[in-house]
C-alpha cells in the first residue's frame, strides 16, 4: 500500500512506460521488447512478434521465408520476464513465420528470442539477406511476472476446501512436487496455528491437504512457509530463485485473514532509499505494537525474479511516533529497488503484548510499489531499448528503461539494405550509470555526423550491450 504524502515508488516498467508514453500499457503486436519499433530495411527478415498457443510459438517476421531449409530448433528460445529461457525442440518455416514446439509450461513467457541468421528471405541466400538476432513480446501472454505483487516465483492466491477436512492450495502458476506437509498450515481467529497432517497430491499449481477432523471448521486464513513449492519454469538470470515466497490467505467464507497475532496490514519501499548505493528500506505496518524481540532476519525482500533477501540481524527499528511500524533495511538490496515486488514477514519477528514472540506474528507477505495489474509482455529484468532518436548533429539518444550498472556496449547503424554504416558506435556520456531507478538516456556519438544519420533505418544492439543489476540485456533490432 503506498503512502498517498509522497511520490509513487514505481517498479522498471512502470517508470519506463511513463516516461515514454505516459501510461504503463502492454506491448502490442508489431512491438519489439519494451516500447521499441521493429527493425526496418529492404533485405533482412525482421522479427515483429511471437504468439503462443498450447506447446506452440510462432515467430512473425517481416517478409517472406525461405521455405524447404531445415531450421536450427535451438536458434529460437522464450523467456520469462525473468529472463529463464526455454529452448525450441522443432522448428519450420510457414510463410513469413516460424512455428517451433516446446515442452512444459509456456503461460509465463513474455518474450522469444531468434538467433543471429537463423532464417533468410525468400528467394535469396546472401548473408545480408539473413536475419539479426532479436528478441520480440509473446503478444497471447498473460503474464504479470514483476509487476506489483507478482514475482517469477510461486505464490499462493487462494484455497478452497474439499470435504471435510481437506484444503486446496492454489498458486499463481504451475508448481512440481511441494514440500512437507508441515510448509502448510491454517490459523484460527485466535491466532493458534496447526500444520497439516498429509499431502494427497498436487496437479498444475495446486496443492492437497488433509487435517485433523473440524480444525478446518474453525480457521480463518492458511499459509504456506517459505519455499513450500516449486516452479515448474526456468527463472532465469541474477541468482533468480523457483521456490514459493511466504504467503497467506484468507479461508473460503472468511473477508480477511485477521488473527490474534499481529497481523500484517502493508508495506511500502521507502523512496529515500532508491540510490544505487544504498540498501532498500521497506515500511512495514502491522494491526499491533512491537514490543520487544524485533528479529530482522525474520523480514525478506521478494524481487521480480523470485530472489529473496533476508534483512541483516540489527535493521530492523521500530517507530516511537508509531510502534506498529517496523523500518526494515535491507543493506543486501543495494541498486534493486526498481525490482522489488513485496516484501514478507515470517512468525517469531517479534514480541506482542500477551503473547510470546514465536507466536507474536502472523506469517504473510505483502505487495510493493506501484505498477499493479499491468502487463509483463514484452518486458524482462534486464535492460530494455525504448526508443531511439536521430539528432540533427551526430548524436543518436537511445532511452533504455532502467539505469546500469556498468558501461554499455559498442551498437551498429545499419542502412537500408542492411548494411552497416561505420564504425560500431560507443557512447560519449553516459547518465544511465546508477543514480535513481528510471528510465535513462545513452548518447551515443555517430561517425559521419548528420550524413551518416541520415542513411540509417535500423540500430542494432547485441546481447549483453546493457549491464543490469539482474543480468544483461536480450538482442534487440531496433528501428529508427
Amino acid at each position: 500500500m503506498h503512502h498517498p504524502s509522497r511520490p509513487a515508488p514505481r517498479l522498471r516498467r512502470a517508470a519506463a512506460l511513463t516516461a515514454i508514453a505516459g501510461l504503463a500499457l502492454p506491448a502490442t503486436a508489431g512491438a519489439a521488447l519494451g516500447t521499441a519499433k521493429p527493425g526496418t530495411g529492404d533485405r533482412r527478415p525482421n522479427l515483429v512478434s511471437v504468439t503462443v498457443s498450447g506447446s506452440q510459438a510462432v515467430y512473425r517476421f517481416d517478409r517472406a521465408l525461405e521455405s524447404g531449409v531445415a531450421l536450427t530448433p535451438a536458434d529460437f528460445t522464450l523467456v520469462t520476464n525473468a529472463g529463464g529461457p526455454r529452448t525450441a525442440s522443432s522448428a519450420t518455416v510457414n510463410g513469413s513465420a516460424v512455428r517451433a514446439a516446446f515442452s512444459g509450461d509456456l503461460a509465463r513467457m513474455t518474450a522469444g528470442t531468434v538467433a543471429g541468421n537463423a532464417v533468410t528471405t525468400d528467394n535469396q541466400t546472401a548473408n545480408d539477406f539473413r536475419n539479426l538476432p532479436d528478441a520480440a513480446p509473446v503478444t497471447t501472454s498473460p503474464s504479470k511476472d514483476g509487476t506489483r505483487g507478482v514475482s517469477s516465483a510461486p505464490r499462493l492466491i487462494s484455497v478452497r476446501r474439499e470435504g471435510l477436512d481437506g484444503l486446496v492450495y492454489v498458486f499463481d502458476r504451475s508448481i512440481t512436487a511441494p514440500a512437507g506437509a508441515g510448509s502448510f498450515r491454517v490459523a484460527d481467529a485466535g491466532g493458534d496455528e496447526l500444520p497439516a497432517t498429509g499431502l494427497s497430491g498436487s496437479a498444475s499449481g495446486e496443492v492437497r491437504t488433509q487435517f485433523p477432523p473440524g480444525i478446518l471448521d474453525n480457521a480463518v486464513s492458511a499459509s504456506v512457509a517459505d519455499g513450500a513449492v516449486t516452479a515448474s519454469a526456468p527463472n532465469g538470470p541474477g541468482t533468480a530463485s523457483t521456490l514459493a515466497t511466504i504467503g497467506r490467505a484468507p479461508l473460503p467464507g472468511r473477508t480477511g485473514t485477521r488473527t490474534a497475532r499481529a497481523d500484517l496490514v502493508s508495506t511500502d519501499l521507502v523512496s529515500a532509499s532508491f540510490g544505487f548505493g544504498q540498501g532498500t528500506v521497506v515500511r512495514y505496518v502491522f494491526d499491533q505494537s512491537v514490543v520487544s524481540g524485533l528479529d530482522a532476519t525474520r523480514f525478506g525482500l521478494v524481487l521480480a525474479n523470485g530472489r529473496r533477501i533476508a534483512a541483516v540481524a540489527g535493521d530492523a527499528t521500530a517507530n516511537p511516533d508509531d510502534p506498529r511500524v517496523v523500518d526494515v533495511t535491507f543493506r543486501n538490496a543495494v541498486g534493486v529497488q526498481e525490482y522489488a515486488v513485496a516484501a514478507t514477514v515470517d512468525e517469531a519477528a517479534f514480541a506482542v503484548s500477551g503473547r510470546p514472540a514465536a507466536t507474536s506474528v502472523a506469517r504473510d507477505i505483502a505487495s510493493l510499489g506501484a505498477n499493479e495489474g499491468a502487463s509483463a509482455v514484452g518486458w524482462t529484468v534486464t535492460p530494455e531499448v525504448l526508443a531511439v532518436a536521430k539528432t540533427d548533429s551526430n548524436e543518436l539518444r537511445v532511452t533504455i528503461d532502467t539505469r546500469l550498472t556498468g558501461a554499455p556496449g559498442p551498437v551498429t547503424l545499419l542502412d537500408a539494405a542492411g548494411q552497416p554504416i561505420g564504425s560500431p558506435l560507443v557512447p560519449a556520456v553516459s547518465s544511465a550509470f546508477q543514480g535513481q531507478p528510471g528510465a535513462k538516456t545513452l548518447v551515443y556519438d555517430v561517425p559521419g555526423g548528420a550524413q551518416a544519420l541520415a542513411a540509417a533505418r535500423t540500430v542494432v544492439f547485441p546481447a549483453g550491450t546493457f549491464p543490469g543489476a539482474l543480468g544483461a540485456s536480450l538482442s534487440q533490432v531496433v528501428g529508427l
